[in-house]
C-alpha cells in the first residue's frame, strides 16, 4: 500500500469517527456558568493532593497499525494477569477487551487474547444487575441478554464495534490493583487494528474507568500524546506534578452536562495575528470536544475558512502548493522546507488560556517525502455542528482533566 493510499485510509477512517460521534452524541448549548477557575494557572486542588496516588502509564502508536487515531497504554486484566493495549478514549465509558473463545469474531492482536476461564476474578454479570441497565446509558445501544448473563454492545464508527459480556475483573495499572472492575469481554469485535486488544474509557459516565477508580485517583488524569508516532508519550491518573500544575498548565471551563469534555473556544491566531472571528460562530456549534482518537482537528466553517485563507496568503509566496485530499484541501510541497517559515498557530479558550500547537501538529503528511504536506484542519458539516480537538494538535501538550473542578487544562512540552 502507497503512503497517499495509507493515508487515504486514515482520513476515511478518521471521518467515519466524526460522523458516528455527531450522530450518537448531542453536545448540549447549556454552558457551565460557574468560571471561578477559567484562566488560572493554579489548580485550586493541587494542595490538598500533594500526596495523592497516582500511576503513569506509557502510550504509543503501534508501529504495525496505519490508523493514525489510535493511541494505546499496557494495561493488566485477570488473575493471573495478562497485559492487553487498550486505545484510551475520552468520548467513550465502557473499557473491554477482546476475550476467548471469540464466540463471533475477533481481530487480529499481537498480544494473546485473553482467556477469562483461566483467571479466577473473573465473574460475569447478570441481567438482573443494576449495572446491567446502566450500561444502555454507557453505550447508547440497549443491554441485551444470553441466558442470564448482561450482554453488551458497542458501536463506534461504519462497522467499527464491540459485544460480548458484561463482566467484572481485575485490573492493573502499573502498579495499582482494582478489584471488581466493571469490563467488557468482547466476543464479536470488528473494525480495529492490530495495534490494540480493546479499548480503556475514559468518559464522563459512571462506568468509566474515571469515576470506577476515582476513590483512589480523584477523577483527575492527564495525557500527552508525542511529537511523533515514533516517539513515547503517557497516561497518566491522579495528580503527578504538582509544582509543572501551578506554573504551567492553564486551566478553561469543561461545559456542563455533556457527554464528553467539551470546552468554549473564543479564538485563532495564524502568525500572532488574530482571525476576525465572532464568538458568536464558536457558540453556535455549542463547544469544542476533547478527543484522543480522531486525528484532524474540525472547525466550524467560518472559522475553517479564514484559518485557511491565512495560512496560504502566509505560505504560497513560499512554497508551491500540492495536490489536495477529499477533506485536506490546503497542502504544499515542503520537500524544500527553510525553518521559520510556517506560521504559528493558537488556540484561545474560555479564561484567556492561549494554547500554541506544536510545529507537528500543522501538517498531515499525504507523502512521506513532504511532497504533499496538508494543513491538518477540516471544516464541520454545519455551523452548528460541535468541534472537535483532534489528537494531531494535541500533541506535546499535556492535556490535564480536573473532573472535580469541571475543568480540562493544557501544558506545553507536556511529554518531556
Amino acid at each position: 500500500m502507497s503512503p497517499a493510499d495509507v493515508a487515504k485510509l486514515i482520513l476515511e477512517r478518521d471521518q467515519y469517527r466524526v460522523n458516528s460521534i455527531r450522530s450518537s452524541v448531542l453536545l448540549k448549548r447549556e454552558k457551565k456558568k460557574n468560571t471561578d477557575h477559567a484562566g488560572s494557572s493554579l489548580w485550586s486542588i493541587a494542595d490538598h493532593h500533594s500526596t495523592a496516588a497516582a500511576s503513569t502509564l506509557p502510550a504509543y502508536t503501534s508501529a504495525k497499525t496505519i490508523d493514525a487515531g489510535n493511541y494505546v497504554v499496557p494495561v493488566g486484566i485477570g488473575s493471573p494477569k495478562t497485559q492487553v493495549s487498550l486505545a484510551f478514549d475520552t468520548l467513550s465509558s465502557l473499557t473491554w477487551t477482546q476475550c476467548q473463545p471469540c464466540a463471533g469474531r475477533c481481530f487480529k492482536q499481537s498480544e494473546p487474547i485473553f482467556e477469562p476461564n483461566e483467571s479466577f476474578t473473573y465473574a460475569n454479570i447478570s441481567c438482573s444487575s443494576q449495572v446491567c441497565s446502566d450500561v444502555e446509558r454507557t453505550t447508547g445501544r440497549s443491554s441485551k441478554c444470553d441466558i442470564s448473563t448482561c450482554v453488551y454492545v458497542m458501536s463506534y464508527a461504519d462497522q467499527v464495534f464491540s459485544a460480548g459480556y458484561l463482566a467484572r475483573e481485575r485490573l492493573t495499572l502499573s502498579s495499582d490493583v482494582f478489584n471488581s472492575f466493571l469490563l467488557g469481554c468482547g466476543q464479536s469485535n470488528g473494525g480495529f487494528t492490530e495495534g490494540l486488544s480493546g479499548v480503556l474509557g475514559l468518559g464522563r459516565d459512571k462506568l468509566s474507568i474515571v469515576s470506577q477508580t476515582a476513590r483512589k485517583y480523584e477523577s483527575i488524569f492527564s495525557y500527552c500524546l508525542p511529537s511523533s508516532t515514533s516517539l513515547t508519550g503517557f497516561l497518566s491518573f491522579g495528580v503527578t506534578n504538582v509544582k509543572r500544575l501551578r506554573n504551567v498548565v492553564r486551566f478553561t471551563p469543561l461545559i456542563s452536562d455533556t457527554r464528553f469534555y467539551g470546552v468554549d473556544m473564543t479564538g485563532i491566531s495564524v502568525g500572532g495575528r488574530d482571525l476576525q472571528i465572532s464568538r458568536s460562530v464558536f457558540s453556535r456549534s455549542g463547544g469544542m470536544a476533547i478527543d484522543p482518537v480522531t486525528a484532524i482537528t474540525r472547525l466550524p466553517p467560518r472559522a475553517y475558512q479564514l484559518l485557511r485563507s491565512e495560512f496560504r496568503q502566509a505560505l504560497s509566496s513560499v512554497y508551491p502548493e500540492a495536490p489536495g485530499t477529499s477533506l485536506l484541501d490546503t497542502c504544499f510541497d515542503l520537500r524544500r522546507y527553510r525553518g521559520n517559515t510556517v506560521p504559528k498557530i493558537r488556540f484561545y479558550f474560555d479564561g484567556d488560556v492561549e494554547v500554541e500547537l506544536d510545529f507537528s501538529a500543522i501538517f498531515f503528511l499525504v507523502n512521506n517525502d513532504a511532497s504533499r504536506a496538508c494543513l491538518a484542519f477540516a471544516a464541520t458539516d454545519r455551523d452548528t455542528d460541535f468541534a472537535i480537538f483532534g489528537n494531531m494538535q494535541q500533541r506535546t501538550l499535556e492535556v490535564v482533566f480536573d473532573v472535580p473542578g469541571e475543568r480540562v487544562g493544557f501544558g506545553a512540552s507536556g511529554c518531556k
